[in-house]
């Protein structure tokens, strides 16, 4: 009984975590050029939007992405390589706009390993996501910022798009 009790606990505990951490994304994290008193996730759809748009990002990729079927943890090197290049510059765009890549094309590492220990709750966990992911390397800002944002999902589990 008491064993059951332990896993219904954890399970509820998780899914409020991910409840969480979801509000998290979308009410700290995420700057857009929005009126101050627009809702979080007004702002949030507007920056995903933009990008979309700059991107020229087709709606069924853009609405693949965001049910998070186009990558996910487990995208292997090889899947990877058939992703339409429109979605790795909109993950360009979405991280630069969203301070996670700043305008020099570098992770700003500080805000990131923030990110990471307030999500995990673990500040070795974001020290070892930065230093194995920091030097991601790619043909162009839409290749590294796509592979960042695979192996950030890969080291966390946590999805920033």
């Amino acid at each position: 009984m008491q064993a059951t009790m332990k896993s219904t606990t954890s399970a509820k505990q998780f899914i409020l975590l991910l409840a969480g951490i979801v509000g998290i994304l979308e009410i700290g994290y995420v700057k857009a050029n929005s009126p101050e008193n627009a809702e979080p996730d007004a702002a949030l759809q507007q920056l995903r939007l933009a990008c979309k748009k700059s991107t020229n990002l087709s709606d069924a990729d853009f609405n693949l992405m965001l049910a998070n079927k186009l990558f996910t943890w487990n995208t292997s090197a090889n899947a990877a390589a058939t992703i339409p290049k429109t979605v790795k510059c909109y993950t360009a765009c979405f991280l630069k706009r969203s301070d996670i890549i700043l305008p020099d094309n570098k992770l700003n590492e500080a805000h990131i390993r923030q990110m990471i220990t307030m999500l995990t709750r673990n500040p070795n966990k974001a020290n070892a996501t930065v230093e194995k992911c920091r030097n991601f390397i790619g043909s162009d800002e839409c290749e590294r910022a796509y592979g960042f944002e695979l192996c950030l999902i890969g080291e966390t589990g946590l999805y920033f798009l």
